[in-house]
């Protein structure tokens, strides 16, 4: 069972280790994959992390892969709320990138459908090659209307001439900061760049 209550199991279980992203949970994981996969979907679905630097999306990504998981549960994960919609897509995303078909047609299809599809699409547009998700363009636009442009910094707004990056506006902070750091700075106001 895995625990939801916001603290971390034992450092010396199965589950301590996993929701640590340590190493040696993996091996054990190996072990009995059948065994960790209510694990592995949970730590996705729930955040243990103490703060936001601390990533463990490519862990998870790989004990999914490693582990030969069904996807079915992350998937789902996407429907759970905004944090845990935004874990699953960044699960899902680098799944994608490591060859998932399955891993990718859930997410594109999630930005057709999805509650929170505007972050969903946005970690595609960070991690993913352009022409993986510049066909979402009309779908994105047409789902978004006329509300929340003023929020939407990050690609694939910024390519399809969307939003605050359309406008010329500058993010938060941009103002304080120098020459070519500030295409930066608006990135970070975005979310982080990179895997996981």
């Amino acid at each position: 069972m895995v625990m939801n209550d916001g603290r971390y199991a034992p450092a010396g279980s199965l589950i301590g280790l996993v929701q640590r992203g340590r190493g040696l949970g993996a091996r054990m994981a190996a072990e009995d994959p059948a065994a960790a996969a209510e694990l592995v979907h949970g730590c996705i679905r729930w955040d243990w992390r103490w703060d936001s630097v601390d990533q463990r999306a490519l862990y998870l990504a790989r004990l999914v892969r490693d582990l030969e998981l069904p996807l079915g549960p992350v998937a789902e994960g996407l429907g759970a709320g905004e944090e845990s919609s935004e874990r699953a897509a960044r699960v899902l995303a680098l799944l994608a990138l490591d060859g998932s078909g399955e891993a990718r047609e859930v997410l594109r299809a999630y930005v057709g459908e999805g509650e929170h599809w505007v972050a969903a699409l946005e970690e595609m547009a960070r991690r993913w090659p352009v022409e993986w998700w510049d066909d979402l363009e009309e779908m994105a636009r047409e789902r978004l209307g006329d509300r929340g442009r003023a929020e939407l910094w990050a690609d694939p707004w910024h390519r399809w001439g969307a939003g605050r990056a359309a406008s010329g506006e500058r993010a938060p902070g941009a103002e304080a900061v120098g020459g070519g750091r500030q295409r930066r700075v608006a990135e970070v106001a975005g979310g982080p760049r990179g895997v996981g």
